[in-house]
């Protein structure tokens, strides 16, 4: 009686022990916010003209829901409780098209989904989005890089390209400063960009 007791209790126990799970910390979900300052521009050349805006989605550390860190350049990894709650690219998409909006440099901007007529085109590749430490994990700084082409779609020719590019260091050694250094600078290179297609529109395009 007493070894089909003992026995009961280890099978007992092995079925409630595979059942057993560990505990996981919660992954902790971040947006990326960019603060834009555009302004309008006035008597721009391609004020008649519609802009179709797209992402060439080529390798980019911002095509999925990690946040990248690297010790040096050379090494890349992922945060393991800290993800993305929409992917950067996504957001960099959304706001670079209503900067766009907001500048009224053009007639009209619209996404690549969008079948609508334009005679030209902004493609653009986000080349670099990551955050970096130094050896020791002392310090750390993002490194936000898009690579713009303003194409005209009526001949498809290349008008002009631009690549920009903003390094800043973080206020904390961790996801949280990563992710506030990456809306800033993600702001600021969209916002370079605004004024240079501006500037291109008005050397290189003529009023339709």
């Amino acid at each position: 009686m007493y070894k089909v007791a003992m026995l009961g209790a280890v099978i007992l126990f092995l079925f409630t022990g595979c059942a057993i799970k560990e505990v996981m910390p919660a992954v902790k979900t971040y947006n990326l916010k960019i603060n834009l300052n555009i302004k309008k521009f006035a008597h721009s050349r391609c004020d008649n003209n519609v802009l179709k805006v797209r992402s060439l989605k080529l390798n980019s550390l911002a095509l999925t829901d990690n946040i990248y860190y690297g010790i040096g350049k050379y090494y890349i990894n992922s945060y393991t409780q800290s993800q993305w709650l929409q992917r950067p690219s996504y957001r960099i998409n959304y706001y670079l098209i209503a900067a766009l909006q907001k500048s009224h440099i053009f007639k009209a901007v619209i996404p690549n989904e969008v079948q609508g007529d334009s005679n030209l085109l902004l493609e653009y590749n986000i080349d670099d989005f990551a955050q970096y430490f130094n050896k020791a994990k002392t310090k750390s700084y993002v490194d936000v890089r898009i690579r713009f082409l303003l194409i005209n779609m009526l001949n498809n020719r290349l008008i002009a390209s631009k690549t920009f590019d903003k390094r800043l260091f973080t206020i904390s050694q961790n996801a949280i400063g990563g992710v506030q250094a990456f809306g800033e600078a993600t702001g600021e290179v969209i916002s370079k960009a605004v004024v240079w297609v501006d500037h291109i529109c008005n050397i290189n395009l003529k009023k339709r």
